[in-house]
């Protein structure tokens, strides 16, 4: 089971770097694709500026943006691989 930390929950982002990380995984979300000629950013900048009745478009960034999870129950996998163990195949649901 993971928590989507941030520095937030640490008091500040000083705070943070001093932190004991050895619970937590880290993924670089700001990932640019060039077939797209986009980076995860900016796609979800994209998706979210579709609700224009909710003034909830945001501004795209690119470049390394690292978020972390924090495992609160089992065991960090070895290869830093959320779905380790996780069968994500059709096997998992009847009839699938």
């Amino acid at each position: 089971m993971f928590f989507n930390s941030s520095w937030r929950f640490y008091g500040s982002q000083k705070a943070f770097k001093k932190a004991d990380k050895s619970n937590l995984m880290s993924f670089d979300i700001g990932e640019y694709y060039p077939d797209l000629g986009l980076s995860n950013s900016e796609i979800v900048a994209l998706s979210r500026s579709q609700h224009k009745s909710q003034a909830f478009g945001n501004t795209p960034r690119r470049g390394e943006q690292l978020e972390y999870l924090e495992i609160i129950k089992g065991d960090l996998p070895d290869n830093q691989n959320i779905f380790e163990g996780v069968d994500t195949s059709w096997n998992r649901v009847k009839g699938g």
